[in-house]
């Protein structure tokens, strides 16, 4: 009945660890949670019946699979364990840690080898001694409920919310784990088939609870790379525009805006970065040559329009970009005075910049700027309207 929620947490759980795995992989803090998360969700899809048959038929002994699932299970119980340690920063628990898990799976193998048939190389589940189910189940109780333990206590005091979301919530999915092991204890003394029939639900809003707890703390990440994404979509006409009226300015000139906006983030970071710039060095260059008399007309006719004052600098900079004449039309002139009021607009730091330049390509596709003329000699459009 409740088999889907038990799909739902499990896939959860892989799409997690795989959208995790780039960043976790290279960061030794992370690591230990994105392998606690696809252990999780890789032991759990073992428990699936079709997998389960599946290797069993490619094993050629069905109890070996069982064997490697309790093994598994082990692992990933001391890796969640492990990972809740470290984030709290009692790195000096986890050779006893190491050890606990080490000696439980040698005991585990040790007693299902030994009640093995002759002639079979692991023991049928259903044949396995009560002892060894307290060992298995109790391993798993006690752990998991040292991490519920460790992340009801520390939540709290994380210095990040999405660190401190994600502890309570991976805290109390693992609380529905410790009920699950307490389910499977009580159906090992009792062996009432429905004492299992709640197993599906509470692994799966397990899981579900584990995944969400698992990914809450790269939101920030996951929502900085998306920001620079579409920082970068929306910037890209100016960029194009300005590299290809001052190619002075480029680096290498950008063509291919999905290819730029789609690339690994390290690499979107670094193609925004290099956009702000060079069009800030187009805007130096063609404030050389703006003269006072343009600004005083651009703030006018903008005036005229009554923008909202947040979108005035934006409007102003957009009209002066598409009266100032580019270097190569200026004959040789000199920066005139008091031209470095277009160079001054802008923001403070990075991200004021980019929401200013935002602003600037927005009014670029405005009337206001498209009505704009220069009325001065020698003046032409350069940057131009938007399109």
């Amino acid at each position: 009945m409740f088999s889907w929620v038990e799909v739902a947490g499990f896939t959860s759980l892989w799409l997690v660890a795989v959208l995790r795995a780039p960043q976790a992989i290279g960061h030794p803090q992370q690591r230990a949670l994105w392998l606690a998360v696809t252990l999780i969700a890789f032991t759990t899809t073992l428990h699936q019946e079709p997998v389960t048959a599946t290797l069993g038929e490619v094993v050629g002994d069905a109890t070996v699979v069982v064997l490697v699932k309790h093994l598994c299970d082990v692992v990933a119980s001391t890796a969640m364990l492990h990972f809740v340690l470290t984030a709290m920063g009692r790195r000096r628990h986890a050779p006893y840690l190491l050890s606990a898990g080490v000696g439980t799976m040698a005991v585990l193998a040790w007693i299902n080898l030994a009640h093995a048939g002759e002639g079979s190389l692991a023991t049928p589940e259903l044949d396995l001694p009560l002892f060894y189910w307290a060992i298995f189940f109790g391993f798993h109780l006690v752990s998991n409920s040292c991490v519920v333990a460790v992340c009801l206590r520390y939540w709290r005091r994380a210095d990040q919310g999405p660190l401190r979301w994600g502890l309570l919530t991976f805290g109390i999915g693992t609380l529905f784990a410790c009920v699950l092991w307490v389910l499977f204890i009580a159906y090992v003394v009792t062996w009432v088939p429905a004492v299992l029939a709640l197993t599906p639900l509470v692994t799966g809003i397990e899981e579900l609870l584990q995944a969400t707890g698992a990914a809450l703390p790269a939101a920030p990440g996951i929502r900085r790379a998306l920001t620079s994404r579409r920082d970068l979509w929306v910037l890209w006409p100016l960029w194009r525009h300005v590299t290809r009226t001052n190619p002075q300015v480029a680096l290498v000139e950008p063509r291919f805006r999905l290819l730029h906006v789609l690339a690994p983030t390290r690499l979107v970071g670094l193609h925004l970065y290099r956009a702000v710039i060079e069009i800030r060095d187009a805007i130096l260059i063609l404030s050389d040559h703006v003269t006072p008399e343009l600004v005083d007309r651009a703030r006018a006719h903008v005036a005229g329009h009554h923008p909202p004052p947040p979108d005035v600098n934006a409007a102003v900079t957009a009209c002066l970009l598409s009266g100032a004449p580019p270097p190569a039309t200026a004959h040789g002139e000199p920066p005139r005075p008091g031209t470095a009021l277009a160079a001054e607009m802008g923001g403070e730091d990075l991200r004021g910049e980019i929401d200013f330049l935002r602003e600037v390509v927005a009014a670029r596709r405005s009337a206001v700027v498209r009505t704009f003329t220069p009325r001065e000699t020698g003046a032409v459009g350069t940057i131009g309207a938007a399109s």
